[in-house]
């Protein structure tokens, strides 16, 4: 596994800037690679799902979240994906999930899932970047 020391040293050989005094500062280069790392996940995402804890009423979803794809819950049923629109009221029902909608870094289902039925987010993630510049 790379580490951002060895990104680093590929980064100077590419720019051959590998002098004692070099023309970028380690700290201007860490900034450029994370906005590049962001910018490349937005074109080129990681794909990748989880099963989601129930938090209150809703479900917290990953910290890497950058956009759905499908839920299922249970694992053989997918759900609609719900577009919300303001003024529009929509019955919360009691039954089987049907629906599901993201707000605010939670997902909501519409339904009452069983306490053995899992809810699976389906989801493209950003790439992870250094932690910092001495990582």
């Amino acid at each position: 596994m790379s580490t951002w020391a060895d990104l680093l040293a590929d980064i100077r050989a590419d720019l051959k800037d590998e002098s004692n005094s070099p023309k970028w500062t380690d700290a201007a280069l860490y900034v450029w690679v994370k906005d590049a790392i962001r910018d490349y996940s937005r074109h080129f995402p990681r794909e990748m799902e989880d099963e989601l804890t129930l938090s209150g009423d809703s479900y917290p979803i990953p910290n890497d979240f950058y956009e759905d794809v499908y839920v299922t819950c249970p694992d053989s049923r997918f759900l609609e994906r719900r577009i919300t629109q303001p003024g529009v009221k929509y019955e919360t029902l009691s039954t089987r999930p049907t629906t599901y909608w993201i707000r605010g870094g939670n997902l909501y289902i519409n339904g009452s899932p069983d306490d053995t039925d899992e809810v699976t987010l389906f989801y493209l993630a950003f790439h992870p970047v250094p932690a910092s510049a001495e990582d």
